[in-house]
C-alpha cells in the first residue's frame, strides 16, 4: 500500500479554512485527524490523501486552488527534508536531496534530476499506482518552485515549466507566479532550470546542519524491517531528539498507543524504551563527536539536555570518558 505523511493533511486542512470551508466533517469522514507534530514517521495511504485533494477540487470555486497550496506550504511538513533542503550548498544539490529521499514524505512519488549541457532538469513522477488530480501535479511543481525561492530568494526563476496536461484556464495566473515560459501537454511534468542558476550559491547554505539533517533522513530509510516497533521507534527519537519530546508517554501518544502498550510491544522485541532512548543518544554522540563539526553544547541539545553538565554526566556514565576527550 503507497502512504503519504500525515503532515500533508495538514496543509489540505489550511487551504480548506483559507477558502472559509470547514476541513472538520471530511477529516472526520474518513477517519483522519492532524498530525500537529509534522512527524515523518505518522503515514496514511495515499487514496484517503488523493480523496482530500478531491474534496478540495469539488468544494472551491477557485479552479486555479494549487497556488494556494504553494502559498501556505512550509519547509515543516516535510520536517528533516525540509531543513536539508533549506541548508543545501544549491539548487543542484538541494534537488539530489530531494531525488534521494522523496518515498520518505510519499512512497507514490519520485524525483528524476539530470544535467544537460546549459539546464538542469528536473522531472516530478507519479507512479503508475497512483493517479492524481492534475492539479495535484500543478501545485506539486508550484510547491518546488516556491522551496527554490525560499533558498535563493524571489528573484528565482525556472527557465521552463512542462505540465503532462492542458491547463484549465490558469496558465495566465500561473505564468505570473513563475515568471517563465509554460508548456502544455508534455511527456513529464518538469521544472528546467539554467546550471547558472542551479549552481548559484544559496545563502542559507550550512553543512554542519544539512549533515545533522541528512543523517535523520538515513535513519529512516536503514536497513532495518520497517515493521519492527523498535526501528520505528528509534527513528521518531531521532527526529524527536533537538525537541527534548522523548519521554516515553511522547513517543506512544505518536504510534496512537498508551506508555503500558509501548513497553509491552517493545518487550516482545527484547528491548525497553530506556534502552532505546540511551542507545540511540550514545551512537549519535560519538558520531557527532567524531566529526568534530559541532561544539559539546550544540551536541547537548541536539540530543534533547537542556544542560550541557547532564550530557556530560550521561556521556561519562556510558563510556567513562568525558566528551571533550572524545571531541574531534
Amino acid at each position: 500500500m503507497e502512504t503519504l505523511t500525515a503532515s500533508a493533511t495538514n496543509l489540505i486542512w489550511r487551504v480548506l479554512e483559507s477558502y472559509q470551508i470547514n476541513p472538520e466533517p471530511f477529516f472526520q469522514e474518513l477517519n483522519l485527524e492532524l498530525d500537529h507534530d509534522n512527524n515523518l514517521h505518522k503515514q496514511i495511504p495515499v487514496n484517503k490523501a488523493f480523496a482530500l485533494w478531491q474534496i478540495i477540487n469539488q468544494s472551491v470555486k477557485d479552479k486555479c486552488w494549487p497556488l494556494r497550496v504553494a502559498e501556505l506550504w512550509h519547509p515543516s511538513y516535510t520536517s528533516a527534508l525540509g531543513y536539508a533542503w533549506q541548508s543545501s550548498k544549491n539548487l543542484k544539490t538541494a534537488f539530489e536531496l530531494m531525488e534521494r529521499y522523496i518515498h520518505i514524505v510519499g512512497s507514490h512519488l519520485m524525483i528524476k534530476v539530470e544535467e544537460t549541457e546549459s539546464d538542469l532538469i528536473v522531472s516530478v513522477i507519479f507512479k503508475a499506482t497512483s493517479q492524481p488530480l492534475p492539479q495535484q501535479l500543478e501545485a506539486f511543481l508550484l510547491v518546488l518552485v516556491k522551496m527554490c525561492r525560499l533558498n535563493n530568494g524571489d528573484t528565482f526563476h525556472p527557465k521552463a515549466i512542462h505540465f503532462s496536461h492542458g491547463i484549465q484556464g490558469c496558465k495566465k495566473r500561473y505564468k505570473d507566479f513563475f515568471h517563465c515560459d509554460i508548456h502544455e501537454q508534455k511527456k513529464q511534468n518538469q521544472i528546467i532550470l539554467s546550471k547558472e542558476m542551479a549552481y548559484q550559491k544559496s545563502p542559507g547554505d550550512n553543512p554542519e546542519l544539512l549533515s545533522i539533517q541528512t543523517k535523520i533522513l538515513d535513519y529512516f530509510i536503514k536497513e532495518a524491517k520497517p515493521s519492527e516497533l523498535s526501528t520505528q521507534v528509534r527513528n521518531l527519537i531521532i527526529e524527536r531528539l533537538p525537541t527534548g519530546k522523548v519521554k516515553d508517554t511522547d513517543i506512544a501518544s505518536e504510534f496512537y498507543m498508551s506508555t503500558r502498550t509501548l513497553q509491552r510491544k517493545l518487550k516482545h522485541e527484547n528491548i525497553t524504551f530506556r534502552e532505546l532512548l540511551t542507545d540511540t543518544r550514545l551512537q549519535l554522540a560519538n558520531e557527532y563527536l567524531k566529526s568534530g563539526s559541532q561544539t559539546i553544547t550544540e551536541i547537548a541539545f541536539l540530543l534533547g539536555y537542556s544542560e550541557v553538565s547532564a550530557f556530560s554526566r550521561a556521556y561519562r556514565q556510558w563510556t567513562g570518558h568525558s566528551p571533550n576527550e572524545v571531541l574531534g
